[in-house]
């Protein structure tokens, strides 16, 4: 049982893609506006979709189980393909659509197998869908079963396993998606928390770009890369902390990075969870580019104890970064 990744777009600004840097899995030609978020997070961010703007998130590798699940707000009743799951080809396995309010669920040769499900406009409503390539799929809507089916024909081509999602946005309307998930088990509905940090960490060898408090010029939820901290030798470590609080039931951790360097020559870091008084290095290094990228690590479990998060872990953990390789004089995160 695996959580591939969740994403709540709440810290990236406003603007067209720029939230798709680095190995997030991510592509698109949509854009990711500040807007109003589901669970009462006004003011945060969701994935916002233009006229012929698309969303892609492909998965860590090629899968015949898959389980996506997204909040869902639009204000148009007939909206053409706004999910769809595919293979390596591009060949559907199933799709998503509306048709008067009707949520439609249809197979890979379009087939219509469900449309007893009315949606509601400008509303905020989390769907999940588990497909069993070549088998079967089922539909949950704000955690109700709306369909399971395994009379469809879920193969789509002959790969035999699926590859990427995709959010569509036809015709011209308001479609916005928040709270996203991807893995091989459900999950939802969930709600995607996210916490910038609050104070220093235990390791502070970066230097500050101004004043003395590193944390504090990489708290914007709008990303400010105008001040920064910047290490320059290899084994320098910066970490934070930060306080989510009450989180209830935690099923995943996700770190964000947002790092640059400022030389021509090569350098490399790696990102660390520091939690029960030990860091916990990813083991993968990230050269780092020479224009703004943003790097993330999803942890299921606490690498200490290998179970869940609980509050007080999530609460007491730090996340960092460490310089593994250099030979340039700076580098910049």
């Amino acid at each position: 049982m695996t959580l591939w990744t969740i994403e709540g777009w709440d810290h990236y600004g406003s603007g067209n893609n720029n939230f798709v840097l680095g190995d997030s899995g991510f592509s698109t030609n949509g854009s990711c506006n500040t807007s109003t978020g589901n669970y009462g997070q006004t003011g945060l961010g969701c994935c916002f979709f233009q006229y012929g703007g698309s969303l892609v998130y492909t998965f860590p590798s090629a899968a015949s189980t898959v389980v996506i699940g997204f909040d869902r707000y639009s204000d148009v009743s007939t909206q053409n393909e706004f999910f769809s799951i595919r293979d390596v080809s591009g060949n559907k396995h199933v799709r998503l659509e509306t048709n008067g309010g009707k949520l439609e669920i249809k197979d890979s040769v379009d087939t219509l197998i469900d449309d007893s499900k009315t949606l509601s406009l400008v509303t905020w409503e989390y769907i999940e869908i588990k497909l069993v390539v070549g088998t079967s799929v089922e539909v949950r809507v704000d955690g109700e079963v709306i369909l399971t089916d395994a009379t469809g024909d879920y193969e789509g081509g002959s790969s035999g396993e699926a590859t990427y999602c995709r959010f569509g946005m036809e015709p011209i309307s308001t479609y916005l998606i928040d709270n996203f998930y991807a893995g091989d088990q459900f999950y939802g509905p969930l709600e995607v928390k996210t916490v910038m940090p609050t104070s220093d960490g235990t390791e502070t060898d970066f230097t500050p770009s101004t004043g003395s408090d590193h944390y504090a010029l990489v708290d914007e939820t709008t990303p400010d890369d105008d001040d920064y901290n910047e290490g320059s030798n290899v084994n320098e470590k910066e970490s934070y902390n930060f306080t989510p609080g009450a989180n209830g039931k935690i099923v995943g951790v996700k770190t964000h990075h947002r790092i640059v360097k400022s030389g021509g020559s090569a350098a490399k870091v790696q990102s660390f969870v520091r939690t029960h008084s030990t860091e916990y290095l990813t083991g993968e290094d990230i050269y780092l580019p020479s224009s703004v990228t943003n790097i993330t690590k999803m942890y299921m479990v606490n690498p200490n104890t290998s179970s869940n998060w609980t509050d007080t872990e999530v609460n007491g953990m730090e996340s960092g970064l460490k310089i593994t390789g250099i030979s340039t004089t700076t580098t910049t995160v």
